[in-house]
């Protein structure tokens, strides 16, 4: 299998992200200046083209972070390009924390028209930014950097959709906090492919072993010492990304006591009991959840956990009533055994 063959065909763009979209339109007629972050190791990739018409002329500052994990010549390069498109840009990583007063001093930099305008007139401007960029970016971890920085946070204001969040940075600095945002539809399904690499797509929609045999190939073909030298198995390139995964299931303990793990994709594919999915309605949209169950040896308990366990207690219990109404010679398997229920 390679890259060019993969038949995975990944697109996820649930319903809360259409109505973060709109927060962003409304948004950017808040703030002076739009602080877009991306995975250095993927910045292209890692960068929404919604952007673009969203945000317009806006003033932007381009972050480039997790690049303690990227090439640092290729950083570079990317700095230099996002440069030429007017936009001032930083390496940054989040995890070690370097680069939060360069950051901030690109923001006050790229609102300082705006600023002297208003200082002219006699008016001190406090400038505001808004934080964009895509899921599992490392814009939350950037934010809390900022917060052990800086002051404490800001309290709503007029004008704001609930939710939002102002971090103060200084007497004259404020930071909004978004939701990541995705694309509706990924044309390109090798950026799609590298988004799932990096996390930025829940992995519960793709076939993961899959998705994780292209990473080797992918690793293989373009840093197989460094693959080597991290993951400790021999990215020989004869070997296809299946092989690669074997090993590094054995390297790693993947497989226990020679039974392997019991995963979603391979359970509703197969159809067994144990795991079901659902479909969450919130304003925003839907949602797909995946209900897990659980039959053990006990003395009749139920158990309802995850984040849905309160709202899931009548469904479970009606559930349980239904299946007791349906086979009433096996009822008493429920006071014998106990049931547990993870949404």
């Amino acid at each position: 299998m390679t890259m060019e063959e993969s038949s995975l065909d990944i697109q996820w763009y649930p319903g809360h992200m259409a109505k973060a979209r709109r927060m962003l339109a409304e948004s950017v007629k808040l703030v002076d200046v739009v602080i877009e972050m991306v995975d250095a190791r993927a910045p292209a990739s890692t960068r929404n083209p919604d952007f673009d018409d969203l945000f317009g002329a806006k003033p932007r500052v381009v972050v480039l972070n997790k690049a303690d994990l990227a090439d640092p010549e290729a950083t570079r390069a990317w700095i230099r390009a996002y440069r030429a498109r007017g936009w001032d840009a930083i390496s940054f990583s989040a995890n070690a924390g370097k680069g939060v007063k360069e950051a901030v001093s690109l923001v006050e930099r790229a609102a300082r028209p705006v600023v002297e305008r208003m200082k002219a007139k006699g008016v001190n401007k406090t400038v505001r930014a808004m934080i964009v960029g895509i899921p599992n970016v490392g814009k939350s971890t950037f934010i809390n950097r900022l917060r052990g920085s800086a002051a404490a946070k800001a309290g709503n204001r007029p004008g704001v959709t609930r939710g939002k969040q102002w971090i103060v940075v200084g007497p004259y600095l404020e930071f909004l906090d978004t939701p990541g945002m995705l694309w509706p539809k990924f044309e390109d399904k090798e950026a799609a492919r590298r988004l799932a690499f990096l996390g930025s797509i829940r992995g519960e929609i793709m076939d993961n072993e899959r998705l994780s045999a292209e990473l080797l190939e992918f690793l293989r073909d373009s840093a197989p010492e460094g693959a080597k030298a991290r993951l400790k198995i021999d990215m020989d390139g004869e070997k296809s990304g299946e092989q690669l995964l074997e090993e590094a299931k054995r390297q790693y303990d993947y497989v226990l006591l020679d039974t392997p793990p019991i995963r979603h994709d391979r359970v509703l594919e197969a159809k067994k009991p144990g795991v079901v999915t659902g479909l969450a309605w919130t304003q925003a949209g839907g949602e797909i959840l995946f209900i897990e169950s659980l039959f053990t040896k006990g003395s009749g308990h139920t158990a309802i956990t995850g984040q849905l366990g309160d709202v899931m207690k009548e469904s479970v219990q009606i559930a349980v009533t239904l299946v007791k109404s349906m086979f009433p010679e096996k009822a008493d398997l429920f006071s014998q055994n106990d049931l547990h229920i993870h949404v």
